[in-house]
């Protein structure tokens, strides 16, 4: 339901102005939030392995950017680390 994509909110936001619109925006979303919190959590789990071990285009492709995410892991490890 973005503005630029749907246009009963692009004329919403037109109507009401961005800081009204954006704040309309963020009461549903904490409403959604509250109401369905099981279902929150489970996206947002999702949203995070996809974010970092993204799908690969072959499996050879998803192996490597597992291995190189768990070497940047490893890597910012003992880059914080106290010597």
């Amino acid at each position: 339901m973005h503005p630029s994509r749907y246009r009963p909110a692009a004329e919403k936001l037109l109507a009401q102005g961005e800081l009204a619109f954006e704040a309309d925006r963020m009461r549903d979303a904490v409403e959604w939030i509250k109401s369905h919190p099981q279902e929150f959590a489970t996206l947002t789990v999702q949203r995070t392995a996809h974010f970092w071990f993204p799908p690969g285009r072959n499996p050879g492709h998803q192996a490597a950017l597992v291995i190189l995410t768990l070497l940047a892991f490893l890597g910012l490890g003992d880059a914080v680390a106290p010597s």
